[in-house]
């Protein structure tokens, strides 16, 4: 049963954690900012937040940084939506880089995948039905 709690109040916090980064926060530096995931800790007084953001990744670790230090305003905002938690954790804002990953193992594929060849030598010729000689 601790489990599904945990899982419950990570799927909560994630709701509402999105739900403030794209309605409340108006900060230009963020750019667009999509919350991944939430791990909560067993004890609920801490969570990690994972974050993802659109756009030029070259900045990803300050707009992080950026994040944790809004994290006491982000803290307050889930306090005044008066969630049915006895304690609301610390966040804590981590990066996601599950995107950029996965983007660049697609491109290493492509680039080692050969190319199609649909007129090559080994491609079979198709053959017409009604051109069967007896």
């Amino acid at each position: 049963m601790k489990g599904n709690r945990l899982t419950r109040v990570a799927d909560l916090l994630r709701h509402e954690v999105a739900d403030i980064l794209s309605s409340r926060m108006r900060d230009p530096r963020l750019g667009f900012v999509t919350v991944t995931g939430v791990d909560v800790a067993p004890d609920l007084r801490n969570a990690t937040v994972f974050v993802s953001f659109l756009g030029r990744s070259e900045d990803f670790e300050g707009r992080v940084q950026l994040l944790n230090h809004a994290s006491p305003y982000v803290w307050r905002e889930l306090a005044s939506r008066h969630l049915d938690l006895r304690h609301l954790p610390q966040l804590h804002f981590r990066g996601d880089h599950s995107m950029e990953r996965a983007q660049r193992i697609q491109e290493l594929l492509r680039e080692a995948a050969p190319p199609a060849d649909p007129g090559g030598e080994d491609a079979p010729t198709p053959t017409d039905p009604g051109d069967e000689s007896p």
